[in-house]
């Protein structure tokens, strides 16, 4: 296992994405700035000055246009090249998450009300809307709700994470007391499950959407994406924020691995004057659901994972502030303890 350190924020590093070709990797930290690496050198090649600190990113599949949102409600919109900003948006929400939809038609944020009112409201823009409206603004302060959503409507529970669908046809919802819930596009249930003990902290998906993913308290468990059966359970001692699947895992390649990485530990508070953290990664086999290794080396909780676009490596963004990249050896495609 090869590993290269990126340090280029001070605060933790939230949130990790590769654009689509997989030859930029950006980083979101709790500062007020974006930072762009080159995938294959690892150097940092510029940085975008953000209006309040980075909770969630997305970029567009051309590589065009950066989009940030902040628990300052805050929606702001970059050119990759040059890193001009936009415009921006100021909500009065709390951004807790956005995505782009597949074919970058629509933009999906959840927020969060700053008063007592623990549900989440979910705001579905028209990208190209929302783009021209920051255009027209040129750089001024845009009012609140000067920009229509496309759709909106409230979730009934406290939400870590929502995320589109195959296609765009659905939606996934992940939430505070451990509820998975599918969400038809106008925001109806078609299925609501009881995922994990606590809470269920991150959704993600295998390459071709035939899998999805989910982390948390009690470890990782992956589902079908029609039903919402229950396919196989990881458990873990320590709570995982993070739970990535291999792009491999499609057999697209000769090279198959049906591996998953997952990652997380106790928060830094409760984890004072302990000497098990459980700040590792776990490298595990789907098929069998047993872990094959785990990989050291960070001292605070793993914040987010995701692997390289060619399934030879994985990044992961820690609390320390701290991007590690790292890659496979020969001994990873070599060994039958990996296969």
């Amino acid at each position: 296992m090869k590993l290269i350190e990126l340090r280029g924020h001070e605060k933790p590093v939230n949130f990790v994405k590769f654009n689509q070709d997989g030859d930029l990797l950006f980083s979101g930290a709790a500062e007020k700035r974006v930072n762009v690496w080159r995938n294959h050198t690892f150097e940092r090649i510029g940085s975008y000055k953000t209006q309040s600190a980075v909770k969630a990113l997305d970029v567009t599949d051309d590589s065009q246009y950066l989009i940030t949102g902040s628990l300052e409600g805050t929606l702001q919109v970059f050119l990759v090249d040059g890193g001009q900003s936009i415009g921006f948006y100021k909500t009065k929400y709390k951004c807790k998450y956005l995505e782009l939809s597949q074919g970058n038609e629509y933009l999906l944020v959840l927020f969060e009300s700053y008063d007592s009112q623990a549900n989440n409201l979910v705001g579905i823009y028209k990208f190209k809307d929302f783009l021209q409206a920051l255009k027209n603004a040129n750089q001024k302060k845009i009012p609140d709700d000067s920009i229509p959503m496309y759709k909106t409507f409230n979730l009934n529970y406290t939400t870590n994470k929502i995320r589109y669908g195959y296609l765009n046809k659905c939606l996934y919802v992940g939430t505070t007391n451990g509820k998975l819930i599918k969400l038809d596009p106008e925001g109806k249930v078609i299925l609501e499950i009881d995922a994990h003990q606590g809470e269920t902290l991150s959704i993600s998906y295998s390459k071709d959407y035939s899998l999805i993913a989910t982390s948390g308290n009690d470890g990782a468990k992956f589902w079908d994406p029609s039903t919402l059966k229950c396919i196989r359970f990881i458990k873990q001692q320590v709570q995982m924020n993070s739970v990535a699947i291999s792009p491999l895992i499609t057999g697209e390649t000769e090279d198959v691995k049906y591996h998953c990485i997952m990652g997380g530990g106790l928060p830094a508070r409760e984890s004072a004057g302990s000497k098990a953290g459980g700040y590792v990664i776990h490298l595990c086999n789907i098929m069998y659901g047993e872990d094959l290794g785990t990989i050291s080396g960070c001292f605070g909780p793993i914040n987010h994972l995701v692997f390289q676009p060619d399934g030879r490596g994985f990044v992961s963004a820690g609390e320390e502030g701290i991007i590690r990249c790292y890659r496979f050896d020969g001994t990873y495609w070599e060994s039958e303890t990996f296969q």
